[in-house]
């Protein structure tokens, strides 16, 4: 019977022995995912606070654009209408701007054209 009690803390102890590098692996291997971790944590902190600063660049575009629309409404000069006038066939007809210095008479028309070869 002492043989076999000495098997069995022989082979206990080679258990602990495994055991022991067990722990000690997976102690690495927490420390090698807490590192990943932590390098994903402040990958996203940076998105963020970039994204933060995103939104107050483009809110503070916007809030110029829209200052400076009211500035050019603001300074425009003002445009009297005219008064809307009903145009028929038969009480309005199209002629144009009459000036006299831009009429010309048949004769002149008649030398542009002879001028021009016709």
């Amino acid at each position: 019977m002492a043989a076999s009690q000495d098997l069995s803390v022989e082979r206990a102890r080679a258990l602990m022995g495994l055991c022991g590098k067990f722990a000690e692996r997976t102690a690495t291997f927490a420390t090698g995912q807490a590192d990943v971790l932590s390098d994903i944590m402040m990958a996203q902190d940076f998105q963020d606070l970039s994204g933060q600063v995103i939104k107050k660049v483009i809110d503070i575009i916007s809030r110029t654009e829209m200052q400076l629309v009211q500035l050019l409404v603001d300074s425009a000069p003002q445009v009297e209408k005219e008064p809307e006038v009903e145009f028929t066939g038969e009480t309005h007809q199209l002629q144009g701007p009459q000036a006299a210095s831009a009429a010309l008479a048949q004769d002149d028309v008649d030398d542009l054209l002879a001028s021009l070869g016709f």
